[in-house]
């Protein structure tokens, strides 16, 4: 009986162990199951993040190559913008070189109109003077009812007068 008794003993613990075994195999299993739910979850989150990589990488090319068209396109216009300051800038200095020889020549034509003027006031002082030295100040008048003498162009150059000559008829 003992033998029977240490028998079933050891059935029932062999039983026993059996249900632990079976219920650690179907443990396991489920654990696999998970395991294999998580790595396609895994596998799909990894899919989703390489293709979000994908299109922020495009995206960050699209940009990058947006701002180079940029900033060549600004270069370009800087380029363009500086060449036009040169040429307006030398166009310029050309318009004011220009202006200040025209303001020379003036002042220079000016100046002899002045010399000219001045020359041609001395020459009637001068007359003035010759006519009250000839007639006296109450002589006859040379201009025969005439107000004012008339000046015409000679030939020949007179004194400081230029080409003037003094026509009394």
């Amino acid at each position: 009986m003992e033998a029977d008794l240490h028998n079933k003993n050891l059935m029932d613990l062999v039983a026993q162990k059996d249900d632990t075994a079976e219920q650690h195999q179907l443990k396991i299993e489920e654990l696999m199951r998970e395991n294999a739910e998580l790595s396609l979850q895994l596998e799909g989150t990894l899919g989703d993040c390489r293709r979000q990589i994908e299109s922020m990488k495009e995206r960050s090319l699209i940009k990058e190559r947006s701002a180079s068209s940029r900033i060549d396109e600004l270069e370009a216009q800087l380029g363009r913008a500086t060449t036009t300051q040169t040429q307006l800038k030398r166009l310029k200095d050309e318009a004011e070189k220009r202006s200040q020889q025209r303001i020379n020549e003036m002042r220079e034509r000016l100046e002899q109109a002045n010399n000219t003027t001045r020359s041609m006031q001395n020459y009637v002082n001068f007359l003035k003077q010759s006519y009250s030295s000839v007639f006296g100040e109450n002589g006859s008048s040379p201009y025969n009812g005439r107000l004012s003498p008339t000046f015409r162009r000679s030939p020949s150059p007179t004194r400081a007068a230029g080409n003037l000559s003094f026509d009394m008829s």
